[in-house]
């Protein structure tokens, strides 16, 4: 197997570096290769094929699927983090990852779940952090997908939106 590692920038987080909280049976994959594939054939990922990203008030047929941003997205960042010699591995486990936890209706879902969680004393709702809640506690019958620490501290610092809305 080629040892892509050797090509990355020294700023580039390595394979050998990847933290996870559980043992595994390792394999021929890379660390976050193996995230990729529990990213990709988790639950929460396939739900992706048909939610809407994007809803318009116009007649329209180009609507937006989330699973098509999420291509888009992993392809970007791939680009990005090949200019820059970063783990292209990571990057995608982190592109792949960044929307599970996405509400029903987008950040407008997002917005009410935060309102309704502060108003009842559970402290705020970001996608991002039930993203990481998906794939730590939720998925696999509710054991987690055992991701590295990395690719659920990148997925974790997708915040688009201020964390503190109010």
């Amino acid at each position: 197997m080629l040892n892509h590692n050797k090509y990355l920038s020294k700023y580039a987080c390595k394979d050998s570096e990847a933290i996870y909280l559980n043992d595994y049976k390792k394999d021929f994959r890379t660390s976050f290769f193996r995230d990729i594939d529990r990213i990709i054939y988790s639950l929460s990922f396939v739900r992706y094929s048909d939610k809407t990203q994007v809803f318009s008030f116009k007649e329209n047929d180009h609507l937006t699927k989330r699973m098509l941003h999420v291509i888009y997205v992993t392809k970007i960042a791939r680009t990005i983090g090949r200019a820059l010699g970063l783990n292209e591995d990571l990057i995608e486990a982190a592109a792949l990852g960044h929307d599970l936890g996405h509400t029903p209706f987008g950040h407008v879902g997002e917005e009410i779940l935060n309102e309704i969680s502060l108003n009842n004393n559970e402290g705020y709702f970001n996608h991002n952090i039930h993203s990481v809640r998906l794939l730590m506690y939720i998925e696999n019958y509710g054991n987690g997908q055992n991701i590295s620490l990395q690719t659920l501290d990148a997925i974790m610092c997708n915040n688009c939106e201020f964390a503190c809305q109010k």
